[in-house]
């Protein structure tokens, strides 16, 4: 018979795990004395601890914020325009804070530095530009911590509104130009009956925002931003001593930061622009071959050669394009009735307007060398009605033969 088998010993229990020890609660803090007696001093207030804390700024497209955040921006730079920096400073406690139209006036003063331009037509231009708007930045978070300079994606735009059947209007589909942003574009770009209505922009987050009327004590709440003993006589002989000649009015407690242009002085209380809209159907034609492209950014950023960097960016296809399209150009006596003067070496007795249609360059030309750097330069007097040559300035700038 088979051998009886014996029965499995039994597997002990496994032990009792004991609960892991309770934790104690952290003991609380009690409140300075401070807090009940309503006096505070040295001796009974608590030693904090402090750390430091890294946090990431992302320079954003304007469409990519949340509202929140455009809210927050948007709310900054009307603070900006509102306080001079002595009172932003004190009521942020931020040294960073100055008023908006101190980075406008430092624009001015460094690009008219009769030594050279400090930020343009070298290596150093699009560098200034972000050194600049660094600094602007920085004065935003005085109001908000949080805020990150954005920026326009036009390349992001032109791509997904432009169309060339219909034109540069095209453009104004984007949300940017309308009331929740920007403004200044459906509703300004058609011509209105009054030739001299100066196209305020009343819609958008910035509707009616407000020029400064004067030129004074701005150079003084620049004070701290630069080395003041270098900056700040610089400043005031643009701003206010004579050393630039294109302000509208020689006197800095009558005229703002404003050059000499075919305007009313009554048209200068509110930021005025038509958006994409260049002398009518002009802009249709210069708008493809300037406005930055995806294609024309790739080609910028893939030579490793720093010059021809430099010479793509700073092309009115990059830098220049904006000073014109976003702002628009209209007025000032030119129409389709207008020639080109019989003293001209060029395309004498041809109206003006269709030299420009023909080759987008020429246009560039004019906004940029013929009609921006000559009215700046003093050359030019001018009213409502157009432009003339300011002989006395014109003998000793070299620019009396304007064509």
């Amino acid at each position: 018979a088979p051998k009886e088998t014996k029965a499995p010993k039994q597997t002990k229990a496994p032990k009792e795990t004991k609960a892991p020890k309770q934790t104690k609660a952290p003991k609380e803090t009690k409140a300075p004395k401070c807090e009940k007696t309503g006096s505070c001093d040295e001796n009974n207030l608590f030693e904090l601890a402090s750390s430091n804390i890294r946090v990431r700024y992302a320079r954003r497209d304007v469409i990519d914020l949340s509202p929140s955040d455009w809210d927050k921006y948007v709310e900054a730079v009307w603070t900006l325009k509102e306080l001079s920096s002595e009172e932003g400073q004190r009521r942020f406690d931020c040294p960073n804070f100055y008023n908006i139209d101190v980075f406008t006036a430092m624009h001015g003063s460094l690009s008219h530095d009769s030594r050279c331009d400090q930020n343009h037509f070298s290596l150093m231009q699009e560098n200034a530009h972000h050194a600049w708007m660094t600094l602007l930045e920085k004065a935003l978070q005085c109001v908000h911590a949080s805020i990150a300079m954005p920026f326009y994606n036009v390349a992001k735009d032109k791509r997904k509104y432009f169309d060339p059947t219909i034109g540069a209007r095209s453009m104004l589909d984007s949300p940017i130009f309308g009331p929740d942003y920007y403004g200044g574009g459906s509703a300004n770009f058609d011509d209105r009956d009054d030739l001299y209505d100066p196209y305020y922009v009343e819609d958008g987050r910035f509707a009616n925002f407000p020029l400064r009327q004067n030129r004074t004590e701005l150079c003084d709440e620049s004070k701290g931003l630069f080395d003041d003993d270098t900056y700040i006589p610089l400043c005031k002989s643009i701003l206010e001593e004579g050393a630039y000649k294109g302000w509208r009015n020689d006197d800095p407690t009558k005229s703002g930061l404003l050059v000499h242009e075919p305007r009313d002085d009554d048209s200068y209380k509110y930021v005025s622009a038509r958006r994409w809209h260049i002398y009518g159907d002009v802009g249709d034609i210069l708008m493809p071959n300037v406005v930055p492209s995806h294609e024309m950014v790739n080609a910028m950023t893939s030579t490793r050669d720093v010059t021809e960097q430099f010479k793509y960016v700073a092309s009115p296809k990059v830098h220049g394009y904006a000073h014109k399209l976003m702002s628009g150009m209209w007025g000032g006596g030119i129409d389709e009735s207008t020639l080109i003067p019989p003293t001209s070496q060029l395309n004498k007795g041809v109206p003006i307007l269709e030299t420009f249609r023909r080759k987008s360059g020429l246009l560039v030309a004019f906004a940029w060398t013929d009609e921006l750097s000559t009215r700046q330069a003093g050359c030019y007097q001018c009213t409502k009605e157009g432009c003339k040559v300011n002989e006395q300035i014109a003998m000793e700038k070299n620019c009396y033969n304007i064509n």
